[in-house]
């Protein structure tokens, strides 16, 4: 008898130990402390996914900001400010005839001036930061120094090749911001006159 109630305690204790972890599942499901536990570990990923967006955007901005400075080096950012110029005095002459004058008068000039300065800046900003953004990714930080410090480089002819493949789009990226700008400078300069 005393083996059959062995027997029975065994097998009872052989079938709670098998439903233990069943039943210890089903209590840690339910308690709440296993949800924080995930939305702990969801938390985590976000922030790192975070931490990396904000790391390369740090780099992109880093390439920007050093293709910006080549830029400067190389001439390019003067030729935009040359267009920018000549673009000026092309609205100039536009308003002058639009508005059936010779000239404009000191305080029309003044206007004129302050208006297409304010506008010709934000292209000139404008376009060269999208010349930069679009060309920077090309390279690596270590080849934009090369190119700023040394013309005579791998990465000088890289950069050099890219810059004459991509001519005919840069132009008509160019003559698109100074369309946009001309219609601006005209009808911002149209508007102050009527009122």
């Amino acid at each position: 008898m005393i083996s059959q109630i062995f027997k029975a305690m065994m097998l009872t204790g052989g079938i709670a130990a098998m439903a233990a972890p069943c039943m210890a599942q089903d209590i840690a499901d339910a308690h709440p402390s296993s949800q924080y536990a995930l939305a702990a570990g969801d938390v985590a990923t976000s922030a790192v996914a975070q931490l990396n967006d904000a790391a390369e955007n740090a780099r992109l901005r880093e390439k920007v900001e050093l293709y910006k400075q080549l830029m400067e080096l190389n001439g390019v950012s003067r030729n935009v400010r040359q267009v920018i110029s000549n673009t000026k005095i092309a609205t100039r002459l536009i308003v002058i005839d639009r508005a059936g004058l010779t000239t404009l008068t000191p305080e029309q000039d003044a206007r004129y001036n302050k208006i297409a300065d304010g506008i010709l800046l934000d292209t000139q900003n404008t376009l060269i930061d999208n010349i930069a953004m679009a060309q920077a990714p090309a390279f690596s930080a270590e080849e934009l120094q090369q190119l700023i410090t040394a013309n005579a480089s791998i990465a000088a002819a890289k950069y050099n090749a890219g810059k004459f493949m991509g001519q005919d789009e840069v132009a008509t990226q160019v003559q698109n911001y100074m369309i946009e700008a001309v219609i601006k400078i005209i009808k911002t300069f149209t508007e102050s006159q009527a009122s």
